[in-house]
């Protein structure tokens, strides 16, 4: 029985290029269907695959069906987050009879180490047999297996032909019954005395055994190495760390060179929803890219940037600075986030117009999630967030407000009593005023404190958006910058009045109002 014959042609220049960009190939099960997967997953790269007969995949294990048998050079590239080239190795595949070949798929639980093995045999007419690598066997095309520990194990499927008893293939493969996944990184920062010199920090966890190739034909060991380069350039480093068994390999780009940058970053809480977190980064090159890893397997890019975390915890978040096509400085720091918010607080102002009352919520809790209940002490009720209403009588009325976060599991109710008087329709006068609540980044609402009867509002924003003629507008800006607010109310009887004001808003939406200071 013939099987697949893998002629290895090796265009790579170096052991390192090799090892991170092997790849095995096996039958898919039909014929001339060939299964390609890499030997290694580099976190934030891109594969490219070519497959000899002018075709190409940039999937990670893609699935590819030649039109013929025969014998075709397949190549694998791939490609850094900067589009930098990682490493490309080609072999040379000889697809003329593949029925020969088998294989398994294996899945496990890592909370009970419950493994789940699936064969997939060269023949239907044969039977399976397992070596679970444990010191325990198995029989039959799927099979599950409870492991003991957290370790890696070596399993082996036997395909035997079943009339004549001959063995018609073997396929071994590991299985690692530790934590389901394993991420690593490094970071690298120059001596600041020797440029040439550099200091790399492996990210992976406590007792790994952590290998460097630095991409000068050099290598090195530990969680934290210094390497000095005898020239300038560009380096494509590689960190391998292997914990338990499994290995995870992490490669960049490195600038190594008299370059005098220096960046750093800060960040900030969002006041609002306090598990987004705003960064600013502080390139040492004023026509550098920068690029982020957030700590959570994800990435952004930009010198400002926000991130919304999806749970608790402290995030180790690196700031990359890129020039030319690679890093050149990289910074990193903890960053703790806490999703958990304050109790809800209901609370609420109002202001009277005669019968009518304009109510504003200035209740304590992330806006975005809250539900909110007014029953405004006559019979009726709102679910709006600034609502208004009209009295039928004048009189005394007790206001309550609830509100409900479904997402933080909180609720609270805030009452008050407000009075309404038509004899306020007769009163002189007209005064414009108002001061402003921020909502969520960029976005404002004002709170009206003018005084008069039977108003109208002409509200003006400042950046050239619609004039508003509602009481209690919102309003969002899209840029930063400074802006002029100012809002001129009438009665109808000639009283006219105005009231302006500065406020700035910032790269991360802040609004900076002043407040107390306006003119006419």
């Amino acid at each position: 029985m013939k099987k697949l014959v893998l002629v290895f042609t090796l265009f790579a220049t170096t052991a390192f290029s090799q090892s991170v960009c092997n790849f095995t190939h096996s039958n898919a099960g039909a014929l001339n269907l060939i299964t390609f997967s890499p030997g290694a997953v580099l976190q934030h790269h891109y594969y490219h695959w070519t497959f000899g007969d002018n075709t190409s995949s940039t999937l990670l294990s893609p699935v590819h069906q030649y039109n013929s048998a025969g014998t075709f050079t397949v190549c694998l590239t791939i490609y850094d987050s900067l589009q930098v080239m990682t490493c490309q190795l080609c072999d040379t595949l000889n697809t003329s009879n593949p029925s020969g070949t088998c294989s398994f798929s294996s899945s496990i639980d890592t909370v009970t180490n419950v493994a789940v093995f699936t064969a997939q045999p060269s023949s239907s007419a044969s039977t399976i047999s397992w070596d679970l690598g444990d010191g325990h066997a198995g029989s039959g095309s799927s099979i599950t297996h409870t492991y003991a520990g957290d370790t890696v194990y070596t399993v082996c499927m036997t395909e035997t032909d079943t009339q004549s008893g001959a063995i018609l293939c073997t396929s071994c493969g590991s299985i690692y019954t530790g934590p389901s996944n394993m991420n690593c990184s490094f970071t690298s920062a120059p001596d600041f005395l020797n440029p040439s010199s550099i200091n790399f920090q492996a990210i992976a966890p406590a007792g790994s055994t952590v290998t460097w190739v630095f991409g000068d034909n050099h290598a090195g060991t530990g969680t934290n190495v210094h390497h000095t380069y005898n020239s300038t350039g560009y380096f494509q480093v590689c960190m391998t760390s292997i914990y338990n068994g499994v290995s995870c390999i992490f490669c960049d780009s490195v600038y190594v060179g008299n370059s005098s940058s220096n960046c750093t970053f800060s960040f900030t809480h969002d006041p609002i929803n306090l598990n987004l977190i705003n960064f600013v980064g502080v390139p040492g090159n004023g026509n550098s890219g920068i690029i982020w890893d957030f700590g959570d397997s994800t990435v952004g890019q930009g010198p400002v940037v926000s991130h919304l975390y999806a749970a608790s915890g402290t995030y180790y978040v690196c700031m990359k600075e890129y020039f030319n096509g690679a890093i050149i400085c990289t910074t990193c720091m903890h960053v703790t986030v806490n999703v958990t918010l304050p109790n809800c607080h209901a609370h609420f102002i109002s202001a009277n117009a005669g019968l009518t009352t304009y109510f504003i919520d200035l209740s304590t809790v992330n806006s975005s999630s809250v539900t909110y209940n007014w029953d405004f002490g006559d019979n009726a009720t709102s679910n709006l967030r600034f609502p208004h209403h009209t009295y039928t009588h004048p009189g005394t009325y007790h206001v309550c407000l609830s509100i409900l976060s479904a997402v933080f599991g909180c609720s609270d109710q805030y009452c008050h009593d407000i009075t309404v008087d038509t004899l306020v329709n007769t009163n002189p006068g007209c005064n414009a005023f108002f001061a402003v609540l921020q909502l969520a980044p960029y976005q404002l609402a004002v709170v009206n404190l003018s005084t008069g009867s039977n108003l109208n509002f002409h509200w003006d924003f400042g950046d050239g958006s619609p004039i508003s003629n509602l009481a209690f507008p919102s309003h969002h800006y899209n840029t930063t910058g400074s802006y002029i607010l100012c809002l001129t109310v009438s009665d109808g009887t000639g009283c006219t009045s105005s009231y302006c004001d500065t406020l700035s808003v910032d790269s991360l939406g802040n609004i900076v109002y002043r407040g107390q200071s306006g003119f006419d």
